[in-house]
């Protein structure tokens, strides 16, 4: 048994994550200076970016839930590019020596612009140590190894008409708690495997804190 920000978890975790505006001790330390990451030793929340409306939920509810407490990181990935006949032979000889890093010769500006968003989001929510991820492969693979490598907290992903594939093929795959999240809703589903396949719960968020985003 291990504890997720202050709630007990067993065996499959089931636990809220709480936003800010539940009542804690205040806070004693010295703030961070602006500009300067504040690095935490609790184990990170890892969130899924892909540049939608509800990844940006997904990184403001975290960021809320863990202020200065853990490190976030917000995970984007990128597809592999397939090959293609017609590139010029200096494309493709950078696409060789770049190897996995290939996506950047399209995608790099994309991923800045998504990673940039969701760090201001992060940081206008209150979280002191963000930090970002860019990976190349499957979402559902890349977001578990990350997650299994880090030593994750916990995962979290944004929605908008419930668990989608991408959250029940992870919380098959991995043990790692997965939180999926609303903007404006009073509670988030909670899924955790079962031997009879994925099971889902909905956690309301504890009275008196506002909904993500008001």
């Amino acid at each position: 048994m291990h504890t997720l920000f202050g709630h007990q978890i067993q065996r499959h975790p089931v636990a809220t994550i709480p936003l800010r505006g539940e009542t804690r001790p205040a806070q004693t330390h010295t703030q961070a200076q602006p500009h300067t990451q504040a690095r935490t030793s609790a184990a990170p929340v890892v969130v899924g970016v892909c540049g939608t409306d509800e990844s940006y939920w997904a990184v403001e509810y975290s960021a809320r839930a863990v202020r200065s407490e853990a490190p976030l990181y917000l995970v984007s990935v990128v597809a592999r590019q397939r090959a293609n006949p017609h590139r010029s032979r200096e494309e493709r000889r950078w696409r060789d020596e770049l190897g996995a890093d290939a996506y950047q010769l399209e995608e790099l500006s994309v991923i800045h612009e998504v990673q940039r968003r969701a760090r201001e989001v992060a940081c206008a929510a209150g979280a002191s140590d963000v930090r970002a991820l860019v990976r190349s492969g499957k979402p559902h693979v890349v977001l578990a190894r990350e997650s299994r490598d880090l030593d994750a907290a916990a995962m979290v992903l944004g929605y908008a008409s419930g668990p989608g594939r991408l959250a029940r093929r992870l919380c098959a795959t991995t043990d790692v708690p997965l939180l999926v999240v609303n903007r404006g809703v009073d509670a988030g589903y909670l899924l955790t495997a079962t031997p009879r396949g994925v099971r889902s719960l909905r956690e309301r968020r504890p009275t008196g804190v506002p909904a993500t985003g008001e």
